[in-house]
């Protein structure tokens, strides 16, 4: 399971919306539905909050790609589309 996931799986089982989640971490709701549909990956300052939120249930292990190029805007399908 990584980072999206466990996050998106967290929230749920505390009930929290995304901008709930959002103002506990010290960020918008729009950023934290970014980051649990994998559209973005939150800073590594970030994740140090959402690692204090979440009592170490998500972690930064838990961001971590094999292929880190594979997260970054270029290569995501809707930058391509609209680059055309």
């Amino acid at each position: 399971m990584n980072g999206p996931q466990k996050l998106r799986l967290w929230m749920q089982m505390n009930k929290l919306t995304h901008a709930q989640f959002g103002k506990t971490v010290g960020t918008t709701g729009t950023s934290v539905f970014r980051w649990v549909s994998g559209l973005h990956r939150p800073r590594w300052s970030q994740i140090r909050k959402i690692r204090e939120a979440t009592e170490g249930f998500v972690t930064g292990d838990d961001w971590e790609t094999k292929d880190a190029a594979s997260n970054s805007t270029a290569n995501h399908p809707s930058f391509e589309i609209a680059n055309c």
